[in-house]
């Protein structure tokens, strides 16, 4: 996943973190991003935003990105109706859906507030824009979540949308699936 994005986002873009979790993503994409780049990360756990800032600090990238405590569902359609970013100029837009590894397996993400998020990150990906989501479901809801957001990929345009699903290494049904999407226009 990471390899793909880094070749589509470029320095001086920006990009988001839609679940920063212990921000091993939010370095990665402030590093492709570079220190005229912008990363916008979210998390609705404080642990998770603290945890983020400590690595950004401690890799010296802090200053290129924007942690926002809240949640996905929440703030990026917020983003968008209020044009900041601008809709259509965003090169990546990362999801890890499931629970923050290392803390309470209970605050989990939910498609009530999923997709939503999902739909704003189509509008705010720019042409050749990357949306990367990766689905955990070994967790109480995770199916029906997962269930969810599959229907909601079923229903982008393949006129604008190209996708690529990366299936775990075992076919259990809790394995983790990975999503790629290219915006094509």
């Amino acid at each position: 996943m990471h390899a793909y994005v880094k070749r589509v986002v470029q320095h001086g873009e920006c990009t988001i973190d839609a679940t920063t979790g212990n921000g091993h993503d939010t370095l990665f994409l402030a590093n492709c991003v570079g220190p005229s780049g912008q990363v916008l990360g979210v998390d609705i756990q404080h642990a998770a935003i603290a945890a983020t800032r400590a690595r950004l600090l401690a890799h010296g990238v802090g200053s290129r990105v924007v942690l926002y405590p809240g949640d996905h569902g929440h703030l990026l359609p917020q983003w968008l109706s209020r044009s900041c970013p601008c809709p259509g100029s965003v090169a990546a837009i990362l999801f890890n859906l499931g629970y923050l590894p290392g803390s309470d397996k209970q605050v989990v993400t939910h498609a009530k507030t999923t997709l939503p998020a999902l739909e704003a990150a189509c509008r705010l990906l720019r042409p050749g824009g990357v949306l990367s989501v990766t689905v955990y479901r070994g967790h109480r809801g995770g199916a029906e979540e997962y269930d969810e957001v599959v229907a909601f990929f079923g229903s982008l345009s393949s006129k604008q949308f190209e996708m690529t699903a990366y299936k775990g290494p075992t076919p259990a049904p809790t394995s983790p699936v990975a999503y790629i999407f290219r915006r094509r226009v």
